[in-house]
């Protein structure tokens, strides 16, 4: 059996993965590569087991998300709770024990509940609708949260002195209270009613509790023969590796999670490991540097795809869409950037631009709209006509734009009497479900920024949409699934390259799907087994 470890944390607290509102959520990403491998040992029909180390009272909708919501989980902390279901829940804001004549307030960032004209509460939700927490109020500040479990029950309390969380009651679904950590010092304290369950009574760490429950999971023997994949991250690596067994450990690095700069940490971690993959061939390098030559741990990488992703449809529209992300874009770039792409939809009638805001907030996509007309008429583009934001509601900006505040640039606004039909839209996103219905008629991603978004990458590759981008990676190869520019005055040359016809736009799309395959129907599970086989062979002498 396979046991992947995830590194699912907020970065909130070291073991929570709270799930962030959806109104309020800034957190685009959550693919990873643990959700990759899981998807592909899945497809391959291996025995897999998620070990999560996480606090994570909403695990089960992010699964679904992910479409990982068929593998069994063992969570440390529905041990330390007591917890036994695993299949979700429904529960109510309306079901929960509140005051008579409480009065309910409904906003875009949650519901309000007021008693005698005084807000007492505040109820959140995450992105699936599900409710996730309640803020309980005392004249206006907050002295509860409650945090809510997806299957139905109250999970945990968080206790506020003045503007301070201060303590954190974790309870099972009875309602009984199973343990208490102090936010202030770190500490954990089993109350008396359970302290026959656990080795202590009081713990330094939750860290240290949560290795005494892990520990005796490992030693178990359902996971005499298991295999650990583990996501590498600092906060549980030494954590997993005192916990074990005689289990085999595979390390596994994605994007920035780990700081490859702790070098001390890296050797150490390495040193006790089977087998390393990373997602790219350069943190492969750098892990080797720090093993050395005479390192014996087989180091690969293998690039993780959504498979989750179908192949694009922008061939069976006229449009010709192109994405552009403009988040962290510095200034003058993105008006060189803007120059070029105007120049060359005012040549092909057909081309359109859609400029990718990762936000959730409405007011400041309409700032981000004006801004963007502002430097296209600037630039001598009014013919360039902007499509006006649908709000929260479902209504369209006039436009005045948001809150009424009249703009100057009606007519590249998409407002004048000429009718000029909108070329230019903004298109705003805060997570990847939202960044997928985008892509699916998008016909080029442009991410020309000093880096390039990771997932956005292998996004591109998983729907067979080409890149035009600024830097060489380890997901865009030249003129074969993208076009490197290195220069962002020669970005034209990438636009002309994909949108003037059809040869190389086809071209991508068949080395995409070529790619694609590489990692489908099992074909990464024997390639992982045979590395195992190479790691193991290593690691005897062999």
């Amino acid at each position: 059996m396979y046991c992947f470890v995830p590194s699912w944390y907020s970065g909130q607290h070291p073991f929570h993965a709270d799930a962030e509102e959806n109104a309020r959520r800034k957190q685009a990403d959550e693919f990873d590569d643990t959700v990759n491998q899981l998807r592909m040992f899945l497809q391959a029909k291996e025995d897999v087991q998620l070990l999560s180390l996480a606090y994570a009272p909403n695990l089960r909708h992010f699964m679904y998300r992910q479409n990982i919501l068929t593998v069994p989980v063992w969570s440390a902390f529905d041990v330390l709770q007591g917890v036994r279901r695993q299949s979700p829940g429904l529960l109510s804001f309306r079901d929960l024990p509140w005051p008579e004549h409480t009065q309910w307030f409904y906003t875009p960032f949650g519901v309000s509940a007021y008693l005698n004209g005084q807000p007492i509460a505040m109820i959140g939700f995450g992105r699936d609708g599900n409710m996730i927490l309640v803020d309980h109020l005392q004249e206006r500040r907050i002295v509860q949260r409650d945090w809510y479990d997806d299957r139905g029950f109250l999970s945990s309390c968080v206790i506020y002195e003045g503007e301070r969380a201060v303590r954190q009651e974790y309870l099972d679904p009875a309602g009984n209270v199973r343990l208490a950590e102090n936010l202030l010092t770190g500490s954990v304290s089993i109350p008396p009613d359970f302290r026959n369950e656990f080795a202590g009574v009081e713990y330094p760490s939750m860290q240290e509790l949560l290795r005494e429950v892990l520990s005796g999971y490992l030693h178990s023997s359902d996971l005499q023969d298991a295999k650990l994949v583990v996501a590498s991250n600092a906060v549980h690596n030494d954590l997993v590796f005192r916990s074990l067994a005689e289990q085999p450990v595979t390390l596994s690095y994605f994007g920035e999670r780990f700081d490859l700069n702790s070098q001390y940490a890296l050797s150490q971690d390495v040193s006790r490991s089977r087998m390393i993959v990373s997602d790219t061939e350069h943190t492969a390098k750098r892990i080797r540097a720090v093993q050395g030559e005479a390192g014996g741990v087989p180091i690969y990488d293998i690039s993780p795809f959504d498979t989750r992703l179908s192949l694009g449809k922008s061939q069976q529209i006229k449009a010709l869409k192109v994405f552009l992300p403009i988040d962290g874009f510095k200034g003058e770039y993105l008006e060189k950037a803007l120059a070029q792409t105007a120049a060359f939809m005012k040549d092909h009638a057909s081309v359109e631009l859609h400029l990718g805001v990762q936000t959730t907030d409405f007011a400041y996509a309409g700032r981000v709209r004006r801004w963007i007309g502002s430097i296209l008429m600037g630039l001598g583009y009014p013919e360039l006509a902007i499509a006006p934001l649908p709000d929260p509601g479902g209504q369209e900006e006039g436009p005045e734009g948001p809150g009424g505040e009249q703009s100057p640039l009606e007519t590249l606004m998409g407002a004048a009497g000429d009718g000029l039909p909108p070329r230019v839209f903004i298109r705003t996103y805060a997570g990847e479900t939202e960044l997928i219905q985008i892509l699916r008629d998008v016909r080029l991603i442009v991410d020309v920024r000093d880096q390039p978004d990771l997932y956005l990458q292998i996004a591109g590759i998983s729907t067979g949409i080409p890149q035009v981008n600024y830097r060489f990676t380890r997901y865009v190869e030249h003129c074969k699934n993208g076009f490197i520019i290195q220069n962002i005055d020669h970005l034209t040359e990438g636009l002309d390259y994909y949108l003037s016809g059809l040869n190389h736009w086809n071209e991508a799309l068949v080395y995409c799907i070529q790619e694609i395959e590489r990692y489908r129907g099992g074909a990464l599970v024997t390639k992982w087994k045979e590395m195992e086989r190479d790691a193991a062979g290593a690691g005897t002498g062999e």
